[in-house]
């Protein structure tokens, strides 16, 4: 658990685990365990699909009514309103602005990085809240890291064809093998989105496919994800 100013973050393990196909999904023993170990009633999400797609979560949102929406970010400026994102190698980062007292929870693969999620919720965070991005704080979670995530040609093109990113700082070539390194990624896309380099933190980004307490689809081939939240006081 990571407390920060008035917020509160969390990055799950394998301990804490969801089974992505087991409805409803806050049925799950360690979905109300850790809604209780953060002292809310709820945690609110979406439907992941690896979309640049995110909802803002108001006084007035249902909790039921975000599950079957598709997006992979949310924003929210409520007290003690939950947001989490379900990893399982992608990506999970949670931004925070303490000027204006609003927080987001992202969900960031290697699909959605490479079609800049990170950059639409900043800009989601500017235009709905007005925020300063040099003011926001941003924390990246563990995910797949270059030791291990090994990715075919087409993925690195993706990346290298895009502007305004420099893929040596994420992109490794090892035996004629290309490994990408998400947090690393998402460091870079924080940095070009505006967010200064200060305000990063990546103490909590360890390779899940390598270290066995956190759940990995790379590693395991299951349905089995990480849950992340990011609640504010």
């Amino acid at each position: 658990m990571i407390a920060y100013q008035n917020v509160h973050i969390f990055f799950g393990t394998e301990q804490d685990n969801i089974n992505k196909n087991t409805y409803p999904l806050n049925g799950q023993q360690s979905f109300t365990s850790i809604a209780d170990r953060l002292m809310v009633d709820n945690l609110y999400y979406v439907n992941q699909v690896h979309s640049t797609k995110g909802v803002i979560v108001d006084k007035n949102t249902k909790q039921n009514a975000l599950t079957s929406v598709d997006a992979d970010f949310l924003i929210t400026d409520n007290i003690c309103t939950a947001l989490a994102v379900f990893t399982a190698d992608c990506t999970p980062v949670m931004l925070y602005d303490p000027v204006v007292s609003v927080i987001a929870a992202v969900h960031a693969g290697w699909k959605g990085l490479a079609a800049d999620v990170i950059q639409h919720a900043l800009f989601a965070l500017q235009k709905n809240y007005d925020v300063q991005l040099n003011n926001i704080q941003a924390f990246i979670g563990p995910s797949a890291k270059s030791c291990c995530y090994e990715i075919q040609n087409n993925v690195y093109d993706i990346f290298k064809n895009m502007e305004r990113v420099e893929i040596c700082s994420f992109v490794s070539q090892k035996e004629g093998k290309f490994f990408l390194d998400l947090p690393a990624c998402a460091k870079q896309q924080l940095i070009v989105g505006g967010i200064s380099l200060g305000n990063i933190n990546r103490q909590f980004a360890g390779c899940t496919i390598c270290n066995k307490k956190y759940c990995s689809y790379r590693r395991e081939q299951n349905s089995l994800r990480n849950v992340n939240v990011i609640v504010m006081r």
